[in-house]
């Protein structure tokens, strides 16, 4: 890994060990449109894919300075998060899988996934988007089909072709005694 991207507001930041290059873009500024925050910061709609689309119709330039950040990035890993990892890291990840052209279902998948893992799963939070007539693989599903990143060097950084035999599910043929790097 040779860079970070911390999500975070400046309140809760910490300092990171030397060696890795530390981009801080915050997303959730607070002190400014509080109109907007007001609506969203209190109640269980905060830090859902509830406020997702409202946030990146009000914010488009903050998705996509944390595009740009990934984007050009030095070589190696990226890293980027907040502090639960599923607000703002959650909104990331899914406009740059939507540029790397993952299908809405696939991110949908993926955000459950990382919800399970990361024991953010809410039964309070999932009782209430179902009050609302919608879940929060719904709210994500219908975000990713309609957000467009049309960012071709962020999607050739994020996506790795592979050989048309590896797609097969064969091994690729090696000369005798090459390394194989699968």
């Amino acid at each position: 890994m040779r860079t970070i991207i911390d999500l975070r507001n400046e309140d809760e930041r910490v300092d990171y060990p030397g060696g890795v290059k530390t981009i801080h873009i915050p997303l959730d500024r607070l002190d400014e449109d509080p109109d907007f925050w007001v609506h969203w910061m209190y109640g269980p709609q905060f830090g859902t894919p509830l406020y997702y689309r409202a946030f990146i119709e009000r914010f488009p330039d903050r998705i996509e300075h944390v595009l740009d950040a990934i984007e050009r990035a030095s070589p190696g890993g990226v890293l980027f998060h907040c502090v639960g990892g599923r607000d703002r890291t959650g909104l990331v990840a899914i406009a740059a899988l939507t540029a790397a052209g993952v299908t809405a279902e696939a991110i949908a998948d993926d955000y459950a996934l990382a919800a399970e893992r990361a024991h953010t799963r809410d039964p309070a939070l999932e009782e209430f988007l179902a009050e609302r007539g919608t879940s929060a693989r719904e709210l994500v599903t219908d975000l990713a089909s309609t957000l467009d990143y049309d960012r071709p060097l962020l999607r050739a950084r994020l996506v790795v072709e592979r050989a048309p035999e590896v797609e097969a599910g064969q091994r690729p043929v090696r000369a005798p005694g090459a390394r194989d790097p699968l």
